[in-house]
């Protein structure tokens, strides 16, 4: 049994608790956890006992590859209603955060004898919890993202427009094992490192400008994202308070610091997952 055979399972366990017999998984991000490849244009349907990777005649290679699902083709007559119909599950959970009003409708116009739920994000609760290989390949985009942090500190300099250290930063990054980028690349210097999302152009960095890097990679689907504006001057998502005792050396002092950060990375990983937080100048509010 494969991760993604694995992550099946969990997922069946969390829908049987819901009463839904199927569930229609539309998002990108969703979809690419239970198949390894890029979910745009592609959906997954899952009931207890089988699983199926819904898509077009474009994507017919990459689907037959994902051994652990069925394929099934839309086009030439086929839909995801018209799969929906031949499907003996009455009760299909939807994901309300993810498919869209108009895509709603048209299931419920196209579907008359199925009964839709909206379902909370139970797929975003599953991948809260990582598995090996995810650890890994976060570690790995870790060190990509610093690396390209280091290299941008030797590599920027006055003379160099926006678009052109942007477009080294995001090379950098895929010369170096990232898979993707996380996002359009922020790389703006001089007044636009006020603009939260400013977007590279032409200006040219000067001497003495500060410049705001925002950037981030992917790494079999996980994601790094730095903010780099300054030295520890983001803004802070967990914080561990650690004593400093009497009789502390460097290295107890250090070890007793770890043990708090191997606590804390973990919880903040949680808070981005979640998406219950939001950002307030300096601040992040979570809940």
């Amino acid at each position: 049994m494969n991760r993604f055979e694995e992550r099946l399972l969990r997922l069946r366990a969390e829908l049987a608790k819901t009463g839904a017999e199927g569930f229609y998984i539309s998002g990108e991000p969703n979809v690419a956890y239970f198949t390894g490849r890029k979910g745009n244009d592609c959906a997954v349907y899952v009931t207890q006992y089988e699983a199926f990777i819904i898509t077009d005649f474009r994507y017919r290679e990459m689907a037959q590859e994902i051994v652990w699902l069925s394929y099934y083709e839309t086009g030439n007559g086929n839909s995801t209603a018209a799969f929906l119909n031949s499907r003996p599950e009455k009760l299909i959970g939807l994901e309300k955060d993810r498919l869209s009003l108009a895509a709603y409708l048209s299931l419920k116009e196209k579907c008359p004898e199925k009964d839709f739920m909206p379902l909370d994000d139970i797929v975003l609760k599953l991948r809260e919890v990582k598995d090996a290989f995810e650890i890994e390949a976060t570690r790995k985009a870790c060190s990509i993202a610093m690396k390209a942090f280091d290299h941008m500190c030797g590599y920027l300099r006055p003379g160099l427009t926006e678009k052109q250290a942007a477009a080294e930063l995001e090379h950098f990054m895929k010369i170096n094992g990232a898979d993707d980028l996380s996002f359009d690349t922020i790389l703006i210097t001089g007044a636009k490192t006020s603009y939260p999302h400013g977007v590279p152009g032409d200006d040219v960095i000067k001497e003495g400008d500060f410049v705001t890097m925002d950037y981030g990679c992917k790494v079999a689907g996980v994601t790094v994202h730095f903010v780099d504006a300054g030295t520890d001057s983001g803004p802070i998502i967990v914080q561990k308070a650690v004593p400093v005792l009497e009789d502390d050396t460097p290295e107890t002092l250090h070890a007793r610091i770890q043990v708090q950060e191997h606590i804390a990375f973990p919880e903040a990983l949680n808070i981005i997952a979640s998406g219950k937080y939001r950002v307030e100048g300096r601040r992040v509010r979570i809940g």
